[in-house]
């Protein structure tokens, strides 16, 4: 897989893949951002990632680190052409985010028997 750079003013996340017999799993690090707010959709074998991170502080607070913690992610992976994007599924738990793309049934390996 291979990121492609986001848009100013929007970060993108940190994420790492595993590879496994029956596809990759990709978990994506999304801090701060809630389930409501992530957005996953797929272009033929490009794969979009988009979540929006809310403010939790108090206008009333004033902040003593003036940290620029990012609003917004975007992430784009172009996904090999073995790996089937239709049977991606996702699970988001503490703010982090894993797709679990299977290849497709035409990749995996397969045994052929020989005829007589």
């Amino acid at each position: 897989m291979t990121k492609t750079t986001s848009t100013p003013n929007t970060y993108t996340p940190q994420y790492s893949t595993v590879r496994h017999d029956k596809g990759v799993i990709v978990n994506i690090d999304l801090p701060g951002v809630s389930k409501e707010d992530v957005t996953i959709t797929s272009e033929k074998q490009q794969l979009h990632v988009t979540a929006t991170r809310k403010s939790h502080t108090p206008d009333s607070w004033t902040l003593l680190n003036q940290v620029e913690r990012p609003n917004a992610y975007l992430l784009k992976l172009n996904v090999h052409k073995d790996l089937d994007l239709s049977k991606a599924a996702a699970q988001f738990n503490n703010g982090v985010l894993s797709l679990n793309i299977t290849k497709r049934q035409q990749s995996l390996p397969r045994q052929i028997n020989i005829t007589d």
